[in-house]
């Protein structure tokens, strides 16, 4: 048998598919945000670069040869592990981006800046000024907020309006000064209560930051301070729309691919299954054509199971209909004599002899005998079709040797060939002494007066369990090969004369099929031979 999946096993696979389909989405989403902050983070290290530099130069520059602290003693003086870092690292010191949604913690907005009175050198203050022009003028383009603070984290360049004030006891600068380079998230500090497009995207309401130490040899001279907002997500995705709208088309055509999938594979077999039942169920159709090919397990049941149920009807329905014209047969003959034995002596009992009238009292006894037995015959048939296997055992030597004591008389002589060693068989007493007495009484009213009955054990398979064979030989005139195509046949009886109803042998038939067992016509060159075989 084909491995078929299991209708659930495709429903989980197509949920689960769906289930991605968004998760997707958002994952997707989730690194195209982060991209953005990492961009903007990596332009701000480049301009840090540029400003750093700059300010150095100019700071350099103006500063005085003959001041009484010289330049190599102004600022503060590194921290152990970045002064290893200068002295014995490789001069090529990249940054590179690494800022993530998803991994960095998200810091609250920045203390606002205090006022100070102290006053920063005035070299710095120079340096700055000079600076300040070009951080403007880059400004327009990078959209960037820019400050230069001095090593004691005063403000003496800035794009916005903070020159002079300290911004010392931010954690950040303070950590600066002592030679650490640092990128982190801030909140942007906006309206919570404000919407618009850009509020869906959580980049839209952060700010990312970059404090780097400006480093003149040993000591720290300053640090710059830069932070923008990153792109816009709404449009950045506007700038991508095609692409986006290829990815949609995309995913509807997954959707849709999706959909065809289960319709084929569930809804449409299970339909069909559906549309010929009903058709079977209304009478409009006989038979019940199987699918071909059942893509899922349960549906490949379903078709087989009820392909069996249409031809089981189908059967019953041929069966019911043979039953009661047999039935109809059967009974309007012994019926017909009655009624017109009835008529005959109620009309005509006064002119008849005694002779006569013993005769038609005969005949009505003799047919309403055959009704009685035909009656009790068509219930233990009734009773076979419905039989259903049962947890019983029988003794089947016990019962053939007292069955031979009843029968075994001048009329008809019973031999006996029995396994002593034979184990109980799987049926009730009184349906298996029924079936011995039928097959008995078939052999009797067919005009044998010798019967063989000989027991034995059968195995055709190994993987099953024995079973018991009985084979009931006599010495009557036989079957001819005509009538035995019929022999099972319910009503169908040679012996009508002899009492004979037809239904002996259907009866047998039914209950050992009930039993998982069978009844053979062996073919024989003198009289007639059955083979009966009982599971253990």
């Amino acid at each position: 048998m084909a491995w078929r999946p299991r209708i659930r096993t495709i429903l989980l696979l197509v949920n689960l598919g769906v289930l991605v389909l968004p998760l997707g989405g958002i994952t997707i989403l989730r690194f195209y945000e982060s991209s953005l902050i990492r961009q903007t983070e990596a332009s701000l290290i480049a301009q840090g670069a540029f400003i750093a530099a700059a300010y150095k130069a100019s700071f350099i520059r103006h500063y005085p040869p003959d001041s009484k602290t010289p330049i190599s003693e102004y600022g503060r003086e590194l921290e152990s592990n970045r002064l290893t870092e200068l002295l014995f690292g490789n001069k090529w010191r990249p940054r590179y981006a690494k800022l993530d949604l998803s991994r960095d913690s998200i810091q609250p907005k920045p203390p606002d800046p205090y006022l100070t009175l102290r006053k920063p050198h005035p070299v710095a203050t120079i340096a700055g000024i000079e600076t300040l022009s070009m951080m403007r003028e880059a400004q327009s383009t990078t959209l960037a907020g820019m400050r230069i603070v001095d090593p004691d984290g005063i403000v003496i360049a800035t794009t916005g309006k903070q020159e002079g004030t300290s911004l010392r006891h931010w954690t950040e600068i303070h950590q600066a000064i002592k030679g650490e380079y640092q990128t982190f998230l801030r909140e942007r500090g906006i309206d919570k209560k404000s919407f618009s497009l850009a509020s869906i995207s959580r980049s839209a309401s952060l700010r990312v930051y970059l404090v780097a130490p400006i480093v003149n040899e040993r000591r720290v001279i300053g640090a710059v301070v830069l932070s923008r907002t990153p792109a816009n997500i709404s449009k950045a995705l506007y700038r991508h729309r095609y692409k986006l709208l290829t990815g949609a088309l995309v995913l509807f055509i997954v959707v849709f691919m999706i959909s065809i999938f289960i319709s084929l594979n569930i809804s449409k077999p299970i339909e069909l299954v559906t549309r010929q039942a009903k058709r079977v169920a209304s009478g409009t159709q006989a038979s019940f054509s199987p699918i071909l090919k059942p893509k899922t397990r349960e549906v490949a049941e379903l078709t087989t199971a009820v392909t069996q149920m249409a031809e089981t009807l189908d059967m019953r329905a041929n069966y019911i209909r043979d039953f009661a014209s047999h039935v109809s047969h059967a009974f309007k003959t012994p019926l017909t004599a009655i009624r017109g034995a009835i008529e005959l002596l109620s009309e005509h009992s006064e002119a008849m002899t005694p002779a006569d009238k013993q005769k038609f009292l005969s005949n009505l006894a003799e047919d309403s005998g055959y009704l009685e037995r035909l009656v009790t015959r068509l219930l233990e048939l009734a009773r076979a079709d419905t039989l259903s296997p049962a947890q019983a055992s029988s003794d089947l030597v016990d019962i053939l040797k007292h069955i031979q004591s009843r029968y075994n008389d001048e009329h008809l002589r019973l031999r006996l060939s029995l396994n002593r060693e034979a184990q109980p068989v799987n049926m009730n007493q009184d349906l298996l002494e029924s079936i011995l007495i039928n097959l008995v009484e078939n052999a009797r009213q067919h005009g044998a007066t010798e019967l063989d009955i000989l027991m034995s054990t059968h195995q055709s398979d190994i993987m099953q369990k024995p079973d018991v064979v009985v084979k009931f030989i006599d010495n009557g005139p036989g079957i001819s090969k005509a009538n035995a195509k019929r022999l099972f046949e319910p009503f169908f009886t040679t012996a009508r004369k002899h009492g004979g109803t037809g239904l002996g042998l259907a009866v047998v038939r039914s209950i050992l099929q009930a039993h998982n067992g069978k009844i053979e016509l062996v073919p024989s060159e003198q009289g007639a031979q059955f083979k009966i075989m009982i599971p253990l």
